[in-house]
């Protein structure tokens, strides 16, 4: 069998059959985000973090952060820090009681936290976050995923493509307007080329970030669907094989063997396709309107078609 354990809510090892997050913390390791509570793998089976030293039982997990020796967990009703040695758990005061959406730390000193519907928001501290400043970088749309790339921060959102760079506060967006099929980001991955690969609510879109070419696939290219799903793709770093989770499925490729025909917004994934190209149509011309319907063998309608002269959209 290819199923070496089965964990439910029966076997009262998980808070809840709903699983929102995983995550594998520096140490190996795992933890379960579920719509219920929070969960971690040790010795062969799953364990609740529960009890009185728990103040986030019951919590709707979103998203999970590692930071020093603690794990952010982000909530439908605030921000929780979990000791991952003691398993004891303490209510943080940054952005209390909000719908968090995203944590990802991007110094020691410095977070960005999304919150559904309020934006992003930069918070800097220089004492373990005991004390902070917090900035409202945007303040509408939910921000999804972050990806760091030399000095620029991307961040996903519901609203297009957020770029930032944290040294000067600048901030620039990439939209429809600038070539994206759909501005609802739902996750990103960095190839080996330091590419940037997006999934979104109209398929996967390459972004060259140096340049902002983008290339758009879609359900022509083999994708599960064009609707991708939040926090559901994955980079194996040893292979570059990239995962991404949809309503319908899971593509999976490697940038390396994907081949780009043309320079604008292609929807190409492989030089095959191309193969299926026409070398010539006709079109259907019926300028005294004799045709009310297609007449198969008749003469006179057969005659109606012109090959068109030019080249092939």
């Amino acid at each position: 069998s290819i199923i070496d354990g089965f964990y439910n809510l029966n076997s009262s090892n998980i808070p809840s059959n709903t699983i929102r997050y995983i995550h594998k913390d520096q140490s190996g390791t795992i933890w379960l985000g579920t719509s219920e509570g929070l969960a971690y793998f040790d010795k062969n089976s799953f364990k609740q973090v529960s009890g009185p030293e728990s103040k986030m039982a019951n919590k709707f997990i979103r998203v999970l952060e590692e930071f020093k020796d603690e794990l952010w967990i982000g909530t439908e009703n605030g921000i929780f820090r979990l000791n991952k040695k003691t398993k004891k758990t303490s209510v943080s005061n940054l952005l209390a009681d909000r719908r968090i959406s995203l944590i990802k730390f991007i110094s020691n000193t410095q977070v960005l936290i999304g919150v559904y519907n309020e934006g992003l928001f930069e918070a800097k501290s220089d004492d373990n976050f005991k004390s902070f400043a917090v900035k409202n970088l945007i303040n509408t749309g939910i921000p999804t995923s972050l990806m760091k790339l030399n000095d620029k921060v991307w961040v996903g959102t519901s609203n297009g493509l957020l770029e930032y760079k944290p040294q000067t506060g600048e901030i620039k967006w990439i939209k429809r307007e600038n070539g994206l099929p759909n501005e609802f980001i739902y996750s990103i991955e960095i190839d080996d080329e330091k590419q940037l690969w997006l999934s979104t609510n109209k398929g996967i879109v390459k972004l060259d970030p140096k340049t902002r070419d983008i290339h758009s696939f879609s359900m022509n290219d083999g994708l599960q669907g064009f609707e991708f799903n939040g926090y559901s793709s994955y980079r194996d770093t040893t292979t570059g094989r990239m995962f991404f989770g949809g309503v319908n499925g899971l593509n999976h490729f490697n940038p390396k063997e994907i081949i780009i025909v043309g320079k604008n917004n292609t929807n190409v994934l492989t030089d095959e396709i191309s193969q299926l190209r026409p070398k010539q149509i006709a079109y259907f011309s019926d300028k005294e309107q004799l045709f009310s319907k297609p007449l198969p063998n008749n003469p006179t309608f057969d005659s109606k078609f012109q090959i068109f002269k030019g080249e092939i959209p």
